[in-house]
């Protein structure tokens, strides 16, 4: 599995704003139309893309540090995204549908 972490130059502690400085700094230097034609350069955009996407969803994040087995604590600290309360009140919002829906669909399925 790729470190995202290393991919972009950050430590696995890394908030926010680092992150988005990381990746536009690596962006400018790997981007398509710098390197036409450079497959690795195409490649390795695309993981620098992946890398920004996962690390800055505070879910994707936690899924992709747990099976590297990095410790997310530093996730709660709060200058990082998971601990921003609009984020917080999204991801409580996003469970409690998972979980309803879990109980509408289980009723449903209990029914037939």
């Amino acid at each position: 599995m790729k470190n995202f972490y290393e991919l972009l130059g950050v430590n696995s502690n890394a908030n926010d704003e680092e992150i988005k400085s990381a990746y536009k700094a690596k962006a400018k230097d790997y981007h398509p139309d710098k390197n036409k034609g450079s497959k690795a350069s195409d490649e390795m955009f695309k993981m620098i893309n992946e890398a920004k996407d996962t690390l800055l969803d505070p879910m994707k994040r936690l899924s992709y540090d747990y099976k590297i087995g990095v410790k997310t604590t530093t996730l709660f600290s709060k200058n990082n995204a998971i601990a921003n309360q609009s984020n917080a009140k999204k991801i409580v919002a996003v469970g409690l549908l998972a979980f309803l829906g879990g109980l509408f669909l289980g009723s449903f399925r209990s029914n037939k």
